[in-house]
């Protein structure tokens, strides 16, 4: 839990308010690549160590099969768009787990009727990284379980 920041876990609500950023402007996937590099930052949610497009995560492609049921995916298109250029660059710089959780948090709230202030409120208050914190709170609970279960 201590390691969750920017570069871990802490990638889902930057990706959230860049990829929200990008889309509200009407940014294209290379202008915001050209911005982001400008501004010397590494995007979060793109990028992995061990995955890669030759090696993919499957929770990545649960999340992209889930996404077909959703009525509109624009944050997760644009993404998607950003992976395409960032691919080009490098086989690991792939949207990854916590990029697609981010966009498709965006898209869900615009679904439920959530307004751009609404939003930009559930990112400024870390919405998105406590949601990480939740899951992997639940993973913690089930390693517990099984270390006891197991007698270890």
């Amino acid at each position: 839990m201590l390691t969750i920041g920017p570069r871990f876990g802490g990638a889902v609500s930057g990706a959230g308010q860049y990829f929200f950023q990008a889309v509200q402007a009407g940014q294209s996937a290379e202008q915001f690549i050209d911005s982001m590099k400008k501004q010397g930052i590494y995007i979060p949610g793109i990028g992995h160590k061990i995955k890669s497009i030759y090696n993919p995560d499957k929770r990545c492609d649960i999340l992209f099969t889930m996404s077909k049921k959703f009525p509109q995916t624009k944050h997760l298109d644009f993404a998607k768009q950003v992976e395409a250029l960032t691919t080009m660059k490098k086989p690991n710089l792939i949207l990854n787990v916590d990029g697609h959780v981010a966009a498709l948090l965006l898209d869900m709230m615009e679904a439920m009727g959530y307004t751009t202030q609404q939003i930009q409120q559930y990112i400024d208050a870390d919405v998105f990284n406590a949601l990480f914190v939740l899951a992997r709170s639940i993973g913690f609970i089930g390693h517990h379980i099984d270390q006891k279960r197991l007698g270890e």
